[in-house]
């Protein structure tokens, strides 16, 4: 039995529920559950296919080799190593060249690694570990 066959015999069943009206008030809860959990199924049918196409589309990469990065790095950010919260990871890639570098949480994507270049960030390294204070002026 498909997916499909699955979600329709579900709906089937819910629907026969409804128009019996012989149910009582637990029932009724589970019949909204379901009827909840099929609007929502039919709502997101098709969102891994624009994954797919996105992935393919933007960075040359598929939904397998994104999977295969994920294992590589534990599940974690590349920058921070943290896991995700909300969001999958996002492709952190060169856009010049069209490297895909790794998966990056979202700050660290926009925030930590889009605004350093490799010189930028020997600079940032190098006034980080400064020994200058200026409260000694």
């Amino acid at each position: 039995m498909t997916l499909l066959d699955r979600c329709e015999n579900e709906r089937k069943a819910a629907l026969r529920k409804i128009t019996n009206r012989r149910y009582n008030t637990s029932e009724k809860g589970k019949v909204a559950k379901m009827l909840a959990r099929l609007r929502y199924n039919a709502s997101h049918k098709g969102k891994t296919g624009a994954r797919r196409a996105k992935l393919l589309a933007r960075y040359g990469i598929t939904t397998a080799q994104y999977d295969m990065m994920f294992a590589l790095q534990d599940g974690k950010c590349v920058g921070c190593g943290r896991p995700p919260k909300t969001r999958r990871l996002a492709v952190e890639h060169d856009h010049k060249t069209g490297r895909v570098r790794g998966l990056a949480c979202h700050n660290c994507n926009r925030h930590l690694i889009a605004k350093n270049t490799a010189e930028t960030a020997r600079w940032l390294v190098a006034y980080l570990s400064s020994d200058f204070d200026g409260r000694t002026l």
